[in-house]
């Protein structure tokens, strides 16, 4: 026994070795695979906080994106604005206010091409008036005239009444724009320090009424409505007025300005009815602009 026990040692003790060896390298490969996972992961943890800027500078330029198509939706959502308006005024009248259809809109002043066109070519805009008023002068030259002191416009009577400006409302000079034979009054363009105003003059009386800006009479004359835009500069009042006219006496009844949206243009569908040509900035750069109607009533008991 004893024998065969020696004979059989070594066999054990190299059994003993290969199920060490094998015991020893099972616990070394799986240390390298945990050391290998730990590593990953803290390999991915300093490359995720490497990528955190980046990821954050990427949402900041899609915030100001978002932030762009919000003013943009805004600026759509808000076109065309609520204008429906109601106003119960003196003496009986109601005036409404309300969005309409696109109309087709003829400008009374004959010239008006012409006009346009000396907008574009003058940065001045006083000095553009004084080119137009050349320019008609040769159709109504025997209804004004000027000299170095002024603007003249003729009354009925043959006098001629000399317009002077007020500086105490900054006005700086007049121009003659039109004359309205129908119903006996002169439109007169009046530049201030900056920005400009309108004037009428009855031609009967000489009586002088300041307005918003261009006027347009009623088929029958009886109404006057002013307009005026200018969102650019801001200098000249956006909105518009509606004048009464009683046997050549201009009565206000509604005067309308707004921060956000002028108007452009007028033109009567009756004698009670009027469609004003309205404008507003659209987008955030507030150079283009987006036009809308809207129909004025006027009602009296």
């Amino acid at each position: 026994m004893i024998k065969d026990s020696k004979r059989f040692l070594p066999v054990f003790i190299m059994l003993i070795g290969i199920w060490l060896a094998v015991t020893v390298g099972w616990f070394v490969y799986n240390g390298e695979q945990a050391s290998s996972e730990i590593l990953d992961n803290d390999r991915t943890t300093e490359e995720a906080k490497s990528d955190l800027p980046m990821f954050s500078h990427g949402r900041e330029e899609s915030k100001e994106l978002m932030e762009q198509r919000d003013s943009s939706d805004r600026a759509s959502s808000a076109f065309p604005p609520r204008i429906d308006t109601v106003w119960l005024l003196a003496d009986g009248y109601k005036v409404v206010l309300v969005r309409t259809d696109s109309v087709g809109m003829d400008e009374y002043l004959p010239e008006k091409a012409y006009l346009d066109s000396i907008d574009r070519f003058y940065d001045n805009r006083f000095e553009a008036a004084l080119a137009y008023e050349r320019y008609v002068s040769s159709h109504y030259g025997e209804r004004f005239k000027r000299d170095s002191s002024g603007l003249y416009v003729r009354l009925r009577d043959g006098k001629w009444k000399k317009l002077l400006p007020d500086e105490s409302l900054d006005e700086t000079g007049h121009t003659f724009e039109y004359y309205f034979p129908k119903f006996g009054y002169y439109s007169i363009r009046t530049q201030w320090g900056e920005g400009n105003g309108y004037k009428l003059i009855n031609e009967h009386t000489g009586e002088v009424t300041r307005i918003i800006g261009r006027p347009y009479f009623s088929p029958d004359g009886r109404y006057v409505v002013a307009v005026s835009s200018d969102l650019e500069a801001g200098y000249s009042a956006n909105g518009f007025q509606l004048l009464e006219n009683k046997h050549g006496h201009l009565r206000l009844l509604l005067s309308q300005e707004y921060e956000n949206r002028g108007v452009v243009r007028a033109q009567w569908k009756d004698d009670s009815t009027a469609v004003l040509l309205w404008e507003m900035p659209w987008y955030a750069n507030d150079v283009e602009r987006k036009r809308f109607y809207g129909l004025l009533r006027i009602n009296k008991k």
